[in-house]
């Protein structure tokens, strides 16, 4: 049994280790900041504690006898698939240079947001954001700068609306943002916050 616990305690150690790096590299690449909701949504933390089961696991199966260990290579190779299709959707729903959604994963939620706003009766609103002088910035300084400013336009959208606000990059230098259960002094206080960012 003690071996167990070390082996339990050790998953739990690398699942809060793994998030975090991961939380960390997002900030550090993209300059994502994760909200402490997103930390415990239930699809990662399922994963990250199927993987340490996994590995408690391979270390049964191995103290049983090394031969046993060739049992794990069916749940390895499904929780795999399990990773690689999850890199799919998110990749298929997200902008790449920003992290933020793209414009056909923004229709999808905006329809659905948009009828239950008809249901219920709750406002809706909408932004769309557009950076000024961002050809300046790419005549004079690059297109590598003019990406650095996209992404960092990106992150400020994220940080600063709403946790359940839906932020989407719509072209080059635009953005919208659906906001909803905003009315219309909701939508253009947080247009004026974003605009003195």
């Amino acid at each position: 049994g003690g071996w167990l616990l070390a082996a339990a305690c050790a998953g739990v150690v690398f699942v809060a280790l793994n998030m975090f790096m991961c939380t960390l590299g997002r900030w550090a690449k993209r300059g994502v900041v994760a909200r402490p909701r997103q930390l415990l949504d239930f699809y990662p933390v399922s994963i990250e504690l199927t993987m340490a089961a996994v590995g408690i696991l391979v270390a049964a199966l191995w103290r049983a006898s090394p031969v046993y260990v060739l049992l794990a290579v069916v749940p390895m190779v499904l929780l795999y698939q399990l990773l690689w299709l999850r890199e799919l959707q998110v990749k298929s729903r997200t902008d790449a240079k920003t992290g933020v959604f793209n414009i056909a994963h923004f229709r999808e939620v905006a329809d659905a947001e948009i009828r239950r706003a008809s249901r219920s009766g709750t406002p809706l609103g909408v932004l769309v954001v557009d950076l000024d002088h961002l050809r300046d910035i790419n005549n004079t300084r690059g297109h590598l700068a003019g990406d650095v400013a996209i992404i960092g336009a990106a992150s400020l959208l994220r940080s600063t609306v709403r946790e359940f606000d839906v932020v989407c990059r719509f072209g080059g230098e635009e953005f919208l943002v659906l906001l909803p259960n905003a009315d219309a002094a909701a939508t253009h206080a947080i247009a004026e916050r974003l605009r003195e960012c």
